[in-house]
Order: C-alpha cells, then structure tokens, then sequence
C-alpha cells in the first residue's frame, strides 16, 4: 500500500465519517422540532404550516441531499453514464431540493413573524405562572 493509497482511504473514511456526522445532525434536527411541534400543538398555538415546525429539518435534509447528489455526479457515477433517465432524475431532485429549500426559508421567515411581536418580561417569570405566559430560556 502506498502512501497515496493510504491518504486516499482516510480521505474516504473522513468523507463517510461527515455524512454519517450530517445524518445525525438531520435527526437531531428533527427530535428537537418533532418536541416543539407537540409542545406548540398541545398549547393551541395556531401554525400556518408545517413547514414552519420542521424548517431547520427540512432546510439541513435538503442540502445534505444535494450533497450527495455532487458526489455522484463527481466521483461514483461515470460522465458517459450520466445521460437520460439518469441525469433527468438527478435534476428532478436537485429541483425538489430546492423547493424545499425555499420552503424552509418560507418557514424560517414564519417563525420570525411568530417571534416579531414577543416583548421582553421583566420581573420573576415564575409569578406569571397564572397568566398564561410562555417563557423561553436562552441556553
């Protein structure tokens, strides 16, 4: 094995690695939203859309999908294969990616619209229990 050969396969396990790293991070994602979705749910807030509650999921899923999506097209699948069903296929997902960007950035604006008119509370937050008050913490 050669050096060359040797630097290639940590740069393939380094590559593997990341998008192992970037599944997780879509699925953390998506927990995190999944609670705040039953939370927003079981306190009646009104939610325009869905796409609102799963924004950062769908955003970090669509561009790890056109990341693989480049990988393929650079480096597993060969360019004279790269032709009809394929490449339409390709560019059909590459296109639904982003629609679903733009969706999650429809979501991302909703969200701060939602946030827009939240004024700040001064005093003890606890002796507003009663009046129906959501607080929320920055961590």
């Amino acid at each position: 094995m050669t050096a060359s050969t040797g630097l290639y396969q940590v740069f393939r396990w380094v590559k593997y690695l990341t998008y192992a790293l970037l599944s997780l991070n879509i699925w953390l994602f998506f927990s995190e939203e999944l609670n705040s979705a039953r939370f927003a749910i079981e306190t009646g807030e009104e939610v325009a859309l869905g796409v609102q509650l799963f924004s950062a999921t769908l955003d970090t899923l669509a561009w790890v999908i056109l990341l693989l999506l480049f990988e393929l097209e650079t480096a597993v699948i060969p360019d004279e294969r790269l032709r009809g069903k394929i490449r339409f296929g390709i560019h059909g997902v590459r296109m639904l990616c982003t629609a679903a960007i733009v969706m999650a950035f429809l979501g991302y604006f909703g969200e701060w619209l939602t946030l827009l008119p939240s004024e700040l509370l001064s005093g003890d937050a606890c002796s507003r229990v009663t009046e129906s008050w959501s607080v929320m913490n920055q961590a």
